[in-house]
């Protein structure tokens, strides 16, 4: 039979987290009999790579008795897919207890529609406080969608001629814009030269004017839009130079950056180290270890999922053997 939605996800949970969601569904759910049921039966085949029962077999299995008709598996399949449907509700609840930012934002919305302007005016400056340490692209965004809540609402007054908050909504979109622009552009250049000998000129004419404005002065912008305007250079030119100035801007300043930006900086700065290496160019390979040990200490920024990519793996494993730290390979 086929593979059943819900147990596919399921099986993607530690067991811990299956116990959390069963108790959940429990307590949530307690009239549902034949919702748990089902759960009871199915949970059985978490992770167990038994063939399933046929529809059949599991309907006479939970409730004691053969299906009497086609209606009675059809039900069944309906309250399998139902327990899919509530596995991914919990998942999407416990991800947005997790992101206190995201669930901040939620309440900021309950208190507009609510029509509670003096909570809603409280809740607008905690968030704009919290903000400002915000690291992800989509984050970073927040700002600006809690200035336009404040400022284009029809039923919010004019609180002051003052355009302090307007002119930083500004700021705030402009600097996103910005960063975007160069980590589109710095990926279909990376895609470009990996994948094709013909490497077509990637700027927009409206990305020229934006790198041409960073590349005047780099340092008058915030760090995230530096960071990609480095990896751009480092693209283009693909030189010791440029990778040392990536690698460094990246060490200097590794906890103001989010950890998929220093995860795809690390990715591009090794990849030209086992490009050297492939040249025979082997100057680069005590600072090439250097970094992969980097990324897989602190917050594992070389790990994305609980997983490690395989080339990467085997990149790590023969560099620490050509410098002879066998232990630490062993180790690793």
């Amino acid at each position: 039979m086929k593979k059943i939605t819900f147990l596919t996800h399921l099986n993607t949970l530690k067991p811990s987290e299956v116990t959390k969601f069963g108790t959940w569904l429990k307590a949530t759910f307690s009239e549902a009999t034949v919702l748990l049921k089902t759960y009871t039966f199915y949970v059985t085949f978490y992770r167990k790579k038994t063939t399933l029962p046929s529809y059949e077999a599991a309907y006479e299995e939970i409730f004691d008795k053969k299906a009497d008709s086609e209606k009675d598996i059809r039900n069944l399949q309906n309250s399998i897919s139902d327990l899919f449907l509530k596995l991914k509700a919990y998942l999407i609840q416990q991800k947005i207890m997790e992101t206190s930012f995201e669930k901040e934002m939620i309440w900021l919305q309950v208190l507009e529609e609510r029509n509670l302007p003096h909570q809603q005016s409280l809740q607008f400056k905690q968030l704009l406080k919290k903000s400002g340490s915000a690291k992800d692209n989509w984050t970073q965004l927040y700002p600006a969608r809690i200035y336009e809540m404040k400022y284009f609402n029809n039923t919010v007054k004019k609180e002051s001629l003052t355009t302090d908050w307007l002119e930083k909504g500004i700021a705030v979109l402009d600097t996103f814009y910005i960063k975007m622009l160069f980590k589109f552009n710095n990926e279909l250049l990376n895609r470009n030269q990996v994948l094709s000998a013909d490497h077509q000129d990637t700027k927009s004419a409206l990305f020229r004017s934006v790198y041409d404005a960073v590349s005047d002065d780099p340092a008058r912008f915030p760090i995230r839009v530096q960071h990609y305007y480095y990896i751009h250079e480092f693209l283009v030119n693909r030189n010791d130079a440029s990778f040392h100035k990536l690698r460094i801007f990246l060490t200097q300043h590794r906890q103001e950056l989010h950890k998929d930006d220093r995860h795809i900086t690390i990715l591009y700065l090794t990849n030209y180290v086992a490009r050297q290496l492939k040249n025979k160019d082997y100057k680069l390979s005590r600072i090439g270890l250097e970094i992969y040990k980097s990324g897989l200490s602190g917050e594992q920024d070389l790990i994305h999922s609980d997983t490690i990519d395989d080339t990467i793996f085997y990149n790590i494993v023969n560099l620490a053997c050509r410098l002879e730290e066998t232990a630490w390979a062993t180790s690793f």
